[in-house]
């Protein structure tokens, strides 16, 4: 950290020098990024941070991309539900990074316990064959999650939420208004807004 309170890393993430961030980021334990990213920056600077957590997963190489992008995730995707959350679909961000993290992960475990079983290649399985099937389906059950906001659901909670900034005297108009602009529509895992 420097004199100013603001580390390199992010330093870089708020000038929008988003592809010098993700190469300095690569050389990081995830614990460390998210230990270098200040809550309050990262709300002044949303888009920027959204272009970085995009860019440093996607970036993410090698035989253990699976568990090195998860790991990722788990450190930085909540920032979307925290300093990030007025970001259009920052719900959706936070969830399907999730989703993809922990699915390539079911995928690498899948793999790593068919390769167990041809190491082992004994009748007596290290792992029984039920452990097998469920994480066969695994992945699919991850991708087919479905965390959208239904309309049914949409008025109780805003209520719930505007019960909450109310008793800590957020302006909740504002929220509302941000809220219902952005309409939680889903984006592509390259940040842009779906059709359907």
């Amino acid at each position: 950290m420097d004199p100013s309170g603001i580390s390199h890393l992010q330093h870089l993430i708020v000038n929008d020098r988003i592809d010098e961030a993700v190469d300095y980021a690569s050389k990081l334990s995830a614990d460390y990024i998210g230990s270098l990213l200040d809550f309050d920056r990262a709300e002044e600077a949303p888009e920027q941070h959204d272009r970085f957590i995009r860019r440093l997963v996607a970036s993410v190489e090698g035989e253990f991309s699976a568990y090195r992008t998860a790991d990722l995730v788990t450190h930085l995707a909540g920032l979307y539900v925290t300093a990030l959350s007025y970001l259009p679909n920052a719900f959706f961000a936070d969830r399907d990074l999730s989703l993809a993290a922990n699915g390539a992960v079911a995928n690498r475990l899948q793999k790593d316990l068919e390769r167990m079983d041809l190491l082992v290649g004994c009748p007596d399985r290290v792992l029984p064959a039920a452990t097998q099937t469920r994480f066969d389906s695994y992945a699919a059950q991850l991708a087919g999650m479905d965390f959208s906001i239904r309309d049914d659901e949409s008025q109780p909670h805003e209520a719930v939420v505007l019960k909450a900034f109310q008793r800590i005297g957020e302006d909740t108009d504002a929220w509302l208004a941000r809220y219902r602009e952005n309409a939680m529509q889903p984006k592509d895992p390259a940040g842009q807004a779906s059709d359907g």
